[in-house]
């Protein structure tokens, strides 16, 4: 690209290791589990709650529209609300 559109000289790029859509089951994950990457998830559709462990374990919803960022190495647990129906 041309030094005047982007003069700045970039020595680091991010690695990327996977991007994908996925269509979870309602009853997937929903054991203690962790990731040995940062992970980064768009919510496309539906919603879900995301618990830490804690002295009280700690609940994070999320829906549709929401992006959430999971630390790697962090302990949790997705649990996915059924379809009603």
């Amino acid at each position: 690209m041309p030094e005047n559109i982007f003069p700045e000289k970039f020595t680091f790029i991010p690695d990327i290791r996977y991007i994908a859509v996925a269509n979870f089951m309602p009853d997937y994950r929903e054991e203690w589990h962790y990731s040995h990457f940062n992970d980064l998830i768009y919510i496309i559709s539906g919603d879900m709650t995301v618990i830490r462990p804690g002295i009280s374990d700690l609940e994070y919803p999320v829906s549709a529209g929401e992006i959430l960022l999971m630390k790697k190495d962090i302990r949790h647990k997705d649990i996915f609300k059924h379809p009603k129906g």
